[in-house]
C-alpha cells in the first residue's frame, strides 16, 4: 500500500522493452568481457610496453569488435531499436573509460618516460654546475652564485622526486616536478638535443656522399686508363 502513496511512481515498460533491456545489458556485458581480453592479453600484467600508436589502433579494432558481438548476441532488444542505441551508447562509453585506464597502465611500463624525470633534472643541474665553473673561472662570482644556488634547488628537487617514487606520499609534489621535468624536456633538452642530432646526421651524411662520389670517381679514371 505504501506504493500507492508515492507520487513518483515508476513508468510502466512493456514486456517488449523489458525484454530488449535485459538483451541489451546482457550483450553489454559481454562486449565488455571481449574487450578486456583483448586488452589483458595486450598490456595487462606483465605484458612491455606497447607503443601508443599501436594501442589506439588495437583499442579501435577492439571496439568495433565489441560492438559487433553487442549486436550479434542482443538478439531480442532488435525489437526496439531505441534500448539498442542506448546501451550501444553506454557500451562505447565504458570501453573509453577502460581504454583510459589501459593507456594509463601501458604508460606506466614506458621505461624512457619512466626515467625521463630524473635524467632531465640530473642534466640540468649539471649544466648548472659546469656554468658555476666557467662563471667562477672568469671572476664572475654574482653568476657563479646563482648558479650554485640553481643546482642546490635542482638537487633537492631530485631528492623529493626520489623519496616519493620509494615511499608514495607526497605524491602532488612529485607531479608538479614531474611536470616541471616534462615541460623542461619539450621545450629545452629535446629541441636542442634534436637539432644537434640532426646536424651530425646531415655532416656525416654529406661526408658519406662525398667519399662515396670520390670513389667512384677514382674508380672511373682507373678503368680509363
Amino acid at each position: 500500500m505504501e506504493v500507492f502513496k508515492d507520487n513518483d511512481l515508476p513508468e510502466p515498460t512493456t514486456l517488449v522493452e523489458f525484454t530488449a533491456q535485459v538483451s541489451s545489458q546482457a550483450a553489454l556485458e559481454a562486449g565488455k568481457c571481449y574487450y578486456v581480453d583483448t586488452m589483458e592479453a595486450l598490456v595487462g600484467g606483465d605484458r612491455p610496453f606497447l607503443k601508443t600508436v599501436h594501442m589506439e589502433a588495437e583499442h579501435t579494432k577492439a571496439k568495433d569488435k565489441a560492438t559487433q558481438m553487442y549486436l550479434e548476441k542482443n538478439k531480442y532488444g532488435r525489437k526496439n531499436q531505441t534500448v539498442v542505441e542506448k546501451y550501444q551508447a553506454l557500451l562505447h562509453e565504458e570501453l573509453d573509460k577502460m581504454f583510459s585506464k589501459y593507456s594509463q597502465l601501458n604508460e606506466a611500463k614506458n621505461v624512457f618516460k619512466a626515467a625521463r624525470t630524473p635524467a632531465t633534472l640530473f642534466s640540468v643541474l649539471m649544466f648548472f654546475y659546469l656554468m658555476s665553473g666557467v662563471f667562477g673561472l672568469f671572476g664572475m662570482y654574482a653568476f657563479a652564485n646563482l648558479c650554485n644556488l640553481s643546482m642546490g634547488a635542482f638537487l633537492v628537487m631530485l631528492a623529493v622526486w626520489a623519496y616519493v617514487r620509494y615511499s608514495g606520499e607526497y605524491r602532488d609534489a612529485g607531479g608538479y616536478i614531474d611536470e616541471l621535468a616534462t615541460f623542461l624536456w619539450e621545450n629545452v633538452i629535446h629541441p636542442i638535443y634534436q637539432t644537434y642530432m640532426e646536424r651530425h646526421l646531415k655532416e656525416a651524411a654529406e661526408q658519406a656522399a662525398q667519399h662515396a662520389l670520390s670513389s667512384t670517381l677514382t674508380n672511373g679514371k682507373v678503368k680509363t686508363t
